[in-house]
């Protein structure tokens, strides 16, 4: 009975380091700050301060830009984030859709972060470049 208690023990113990350990995976926070383009293009930007907010602006195609703010929260374990009140947009303007959370997953490829919008066709928002 003994063993048992023990092996029980180790497990629990195990199971929370490990948690403990990924929870430190993923990019830092500061390194989500700042304006990333979805996919190369400066018609859909979303900037993330480090006090937890966003904006979002994007360029339809008749040039109108929409704004709005929302609030982000980084999920380190998961390696994700979740923006509230999150729109979405169409060519032409924005959908008949109420605002809603999105839990986007972050990913570091080739030293550069990405918010993943879609993975199967590598779309994602991506540090705008200068």
């Amino acid at each position: 009975m003994m063993i048992k208690k023990n092996t029980f023990f180790i497990t629990i113990v195990f199971g929370i380091s490990s948690i403990a350990f990924c929870s430190c995976l993923g990019p830092a926070p500061t390194n989500l700050t700042g304006s990333f383009c979805f996919t190369d293009s400066k018609r859909d930007i979303i900037e993330l301060n480090s006090q937890g907010t966003y904006k979002r602006n994007y360029v339809t195609i008749k040039g109108d830009t929409l704004s709005y703010v929302g609030e982000w929260k980084y999920n380190r374990l998961l390696s994700e984030i979740n923006f509230s009140d999150f729109r979405i947009f169409y060519e032409d303007g924005p959908a008949k859709l109420p605002s809603g959370n999105w839990f986007a997953k972050v990913r570091e490829q080739e030293g550069q972060v990405q918010i993943i919008y879609s993975a199967e066709n590598d779309l994602f928002y991506g540090k705008c470049s200068k």
